[in-house]
Parts: structure tokens; C-alpha cells; sequence
């Protein structure tokens, strides 16, 4: 179980590794967050986040791991909007900046926007965010630095900036009009210099620190207060996001590969069908309701992706055939005829119902056969390859009674027996009998 924690230019990345042992991730965008409830992990911390090159973090995905029972946490920039909107449905906020968009103090987005250099150059903030101006404004007017005249015209002054625009030495600029004193000016600019006012780093701090004691404790996980709707829409974002986060590649990657598929692929038709067949089976469960165990889906840090990835689709099958084998009775025929296999099964379960009518039809069990019911189940766990065949799950997994799934056992295993030898052959009375009770 692993802590990811989504952070850009709100505090640097050597000191946030110091405050809280986790993944770092880029800012987080949409899909981020619901590609990493695959992983299962302990927690989500969001900091920074996408606004404008790519679609935000959307609030269902958020809703979602928390619907997992994964902890969410946010602080400083993105993780402060979110938490806010998400506060009542247990993302948990940290800091001033979170506490202002709560109580309403704080509305628009460009309070916590800022442009910043790329990942290679340490998400370096290129604009000042407006809640950094506005405390480096509030210390200057407390500690009467400026008046508060100056203050509030300093501040609408920013505020009316776009936001990739807004910075400290265009306030001095700015700020050189008739009325507004020139040591004031130089005053703020001196306080600035030295305080480096960051609210968004102070909060995003706090966060870690506050995560990193929060997690030192062992708790179960928190059962979500809602109902978590999954809708057609929700469903295909979520595929997408979960696929992209597991290959560890961009939305048009994956766009790009299925168009070579789709055109170029030697394999095109098998791999089309069998992505169609997992398709349905998917959609078969989702409409049955059925929600993998953690166990079943296979351990997320130990394995290889696609010793991970085949576990899920095997236990996802036999969960959903478990539950859908009127309708894949319907349907069989028709594959074993595709197939070209129609015959053959056909006179196998001919000669089988034959030579259990010889033995008694109907009427014949284990016990009139001479076979055991621990050796038909031996048997069965054997030529199914597995360690043990119990009689009570098949029998449900089939729909079927326990005597009924008993006679089936019986049918095949006499047809696969060899036939009893005539009377006086004491020696291959012997070995049909060793056979039988074996």
C-alpha cells in the first residue's frame, strides 16, 4: 500500500521528499486519479494540478477512490479547490488557502493559478499566485509598512491581472501613481524580499506534514458517506484512465495503437475479438454488480503488469461465468459450430449418455458404480488441473444440484474408464476394479 502525492510548483520537490515518504507525481489532470485507484493505494495527495493545457482532475474520479475507501488529501493549490468542493464527502483539506474556499472567503479559480516552467526545470513558478500577493500585502499593512489605502489598491490591482501575468515588481510599477508614497513602495518591496511570502508552500508543508502523521497510524479504511453512482459516461473515462495509468502512456498513445491495430496489425482479427469479448465481460459485470476481491485482482507492487493484468481478466471471467451460465449455455452451440466442433462434442455426449444407460441410466449413482464420491472429486480436480474440486462450489457455479453434478461426474468418468472385462478374467476383473477405486 503506497502513498502518490501530485505536486508541481508549490513547494519544492528535495524538501516535500523530506516531509512525507511517497511517490511524486506530476501536477495532476484528469484521469490521473482515477488510473491510480488501480494501484490501490493507501492515499492521494493533491497539491498542484492542470487547468488550462489539459482538463482538470474531474471532481467524480476524486468521488470514486474515495468510494474505494482511499483517503484523499488536499492543500495550496489544486488539492485546496477540490477539497473544498469535496469536503462533505471526505476528502480531507489542510491549510488557510483550503479554510478560505471553504467558508466562501475565496471563489475564483486564479487565486491559486500560476504559470510555471516544465518538470525538467522543477515546475519553477513564472507568475505570483494571488494568495501569495495577497498575504505579502496583509504582512505589509499589519506591520505598517503601507497604508490600508495602498493596501486595497495594490490588491485590486493584482486581482484584476491575468494570472500569467501577475507578479511582485509589476505592483512597484504599478504602484508609482499620484497619492501612493514612494516609501511605502519601497517599503513593501523590502518586506517582500525579505518575508518571500508563499502562502500556497506554507500549506502545501502542512499537508505532508499532517499526512505523514495521519498515516503512521494503522486504520481501516473509511467507508464512504454516499453512494458512488457509475454511469455509461463515468464508466468509458474511467477504462481509459485506468488503461493509460497502468501502461504508463498518454491518451494519444493509446489512440495511436489501436489505429495501428485496427489497420496494420497481422493479429488484428484475434486481437479485435478477444478486446470485444473482454469488453462484454467487463460490461457483463458492471450490470451484475460484481466487484473484484483485492486478492482475486492480484498484488499491485509485486507483480509484473502482465501477470497483474491476467489475474484480473481470469478472475473476472470466472466470476462473471459464475453468474451468466444460462445465457452462455445459449450460446455455446453456436461457438462449438464456429469452431467446428459441433459433432464431435455431440456424439461424446451420445456415447456417454449410451454407456450410462448400459450401467443403469438414470437409476446408476457413485455407490451402485463402485466408484466413491472422494474419487470422482479427486478425479475431476485432476483432469481440471486443479488442487482440489469441491463438489458444492462447481454444483453452484453450474446452477445445478449436488446429485446432478455427481451423475455428470459419473457419465464422463465411466466413458473415460476403461469397459469391464468378461467374466473369468480375474485379472482384468482386478485391474478395472483398481482403476475404478484409485
Amino acid at each position: 500500500m503506497s502513498v502518490y502525492v501530485f505536486l508541481g510548483p508549490s513547494h519544492p520537490l528535495e524538501q516535500a521528499q523530506r516531509l512525507l515518504d511517497a511517490y511524486y507525481l506530476p501536477p495532476v489532470a484528469a484521469g490521473d486519479v482515477s488510473a491510480l485507484v488501480e494501484r490501490r493505494p493507501r492515499a492521494i495527495v493533491i497539491i498542484d494540478g492542470y487547468f488550462e493545457q489539459v482538463p482538470s482532475v474531474r471532481h467524480k474520479e476524486i468521488l470514486y477512490a474515495l468510494s474505494q475507501g482511499i483517503r484523499v488529501f488536499g492543500s495550496s493549490s489544486m488539492g485546496a479547490l477540490r477539497a473544498a468542493e469535496l469536503h462533505p464527502y471526505g476528502m480531507e483539506g489542510v491549510g488557510r488557502i483550503f479554510e478560505a474556499y471553504r467558508s466562501g472567503e475565496y471563489e475564483d479559480d486564479d487565486e491559486v493559478a500560476v504559470s510555471h516552467a516544465p518538470e525538467s526545470l522543477g515546475y519553477r513558478a513564472l507568475s505570483e499566485a494571488m494568495v501569495n500577493v495577497r498575504e505579502g500585502l496583509r504582512l505589509a499593512r499589519e506591520a505598517g509598512v503601507i497604508s490600508p489605502g495602498t493596501h486595497d489598491l495594490l490588491r485590486e490591482h493584482a486581482k484584476r491581472k491575468y494570472y500569467a501575468d501577475r507578479a511582485w515588481p509589476d505592483l512597484w510599477r504599478a504602484g508609482m501613481w499620484p497619492g501612493v508614497p514612494r516609501d511605502e513602495l519601497d517599503g513593501l518591496r523590502a518586506l517582500v524580499t525579505r518575508e518571500k511570502p508563499d502562502l500556497k508552500r506554507e500549506d502545501a508543508a502542512r499537508l505532508l506534514e499532517h499526512v505523514s502523521r495521519e498515516l503512521a497510524e494503522v486504520r481501516a479504511p473509511r467507508p464512504p458517506c454516499f453512494d458512488f453512482e457509475s454511469t455509461s459516461s463515468w464508466r468509458a473515462f474511467h477504462a481509459r484512465a485506468s488503461r493509460r495509468g497502468l501502461l504508463g502512456v498518454r491518451d494519444e498513445t493509446l489512440k495511436a495503437v489501436g489505429r495501428h491495430v485496427w489497420l496494420f496489425s497481422p493479429a488484428r482479427d484475434a486481437l479485435l475479438r478477444s478486446a470485444l469479448g473482454h469488453h462484454l465481460m467487463e460490461a457483463q459485470a458492471e450490470r451484475l454488480g460484481i466487484a473484484l476481491s483485492e486478492r482475486d485482482r492480484g498484488p499491485a507492487e509485486q507483480e509484473s503488469l502482465t501477470d497483474r493484468w491476467q489475474a484480473h481478466a481470469d478472475a473476472l471471467t470466472e466470476a462473471v461465468l459464475a453468474r451468466s451460465a444460462p445465457e452462455v449455455d445459449v450460446q455455446l452451440p453456436l461457438e462449438l459450430l464456429r469452431r467446428g466442433e459441433w459433432d464431435s462434442t455431440l456424439a461424446a455426449v451420445r456415447e456417454k449418455e449410451r454407456r450410462l444407460g448400459e450401467r443403469g441410466g438414470a437409476a446408476l449413482t457413485p455407490q451402485s458404480a463402485g466408484v466413491s464420491v472422494d474419487t470422482l472429486r479427486e478425479w475431476f480436480a485432476q483432469r481440471a488441473g486443479l488442487e482440489r474440486a469441491s463438489l458444492a462450489e462447481y454444483a453452484a457455479h453450474l446452477g445445478l444440484a449436488e446429485d446432478e453434478l455427481l451423475g455428470e461426474w459419473l457419465a464422463q468418468y465411466l466413458l473415460e474408464s476403461p469397459p469391464p472385462c468378461p467374466a473369468g478374467n480375474g485379472a482384468g476383473q482386478e485391474g478395472t476394479r483398481r482403476d475404478i477405486d484409485s
